[in-house]
């Protein structure tokens, strides 16, 4: 009369394989390595914990680009070319840009002028704080034909950012 067990097959395939008992080291690695399809919670943290760590420095990154420096330098390029533009096309007057530490203003015949800057209610632009210029300080004469007559370096800063602005003498380019 054949014996009966009441152990399923899986088992029984084990015990021919040499294995003594389903506690055994090897059951236990292949029941469990048969059924990881997920992630633990250590590898979720971990991961949530890295991508808080990337984008705090990629914030930092974002915040220390001195627009500031850049928006003005690029402002105060565009009013230059406006008070180019007046000379050229108002040569009885003489048009010039007064610049100082921390603000710039537009002048006609020596004078704050009657007319203000584009997009702004006033002929002087004041910077914004922490914002200043450093180098090109003075009276910036534009002739009839544009030009300042000599060539003009202004340099905009933040105290750890600089721009630059030339303008030429023989064209009166400003870049």
């Amino acid at each position: 009369m054949p014996v009966v067990t009441s152990s399923p097959q899986p088992l029984c395939r084990l015990w021919e394989m040499g294995m003594r008992s389903p506690s055994s080291y090897e059951w236990n690695r292949r029941r469990v390595s048969g059924h990881a399809n997920g992630f633990t919670i250590l590898e979720v943290v971990v991961t949530l914990l890295l991508l808080g760590v990337l984008s705090a420095a990629v914030w930092v990154g974002i915040r220390s680009t001195h627009a500031d420096v850049v928006a003005e330098t690029h402002i105060l390029k565009a009013h230059l070319r406006y008070a180019q533009g007046m000379a050229m096309a108002n040569n009885t007057a003489t048009w010039s840009v007064l610049i100082d530490a921390s603000s710039y203003t537009l002048q006609r015949d020596g004078q704050p002028a009657p007319i203000n800057w584009p997009g702004e209610q006033s002929p002087t632009r004041t910077l914004p704080s922490g914002v200043s210029i450093a180098q090109g300080r003075g009276q910036l004469v534009f002739c009839q034909w544009g030009c300042p007559g000599s060539p003009v370096t202004i340099t905009v800063t933040d105290g750890s950012h600089l721009e630059t602005i030339q303008v030429s003498s023989l064209t009166g380019l400003v870049q």
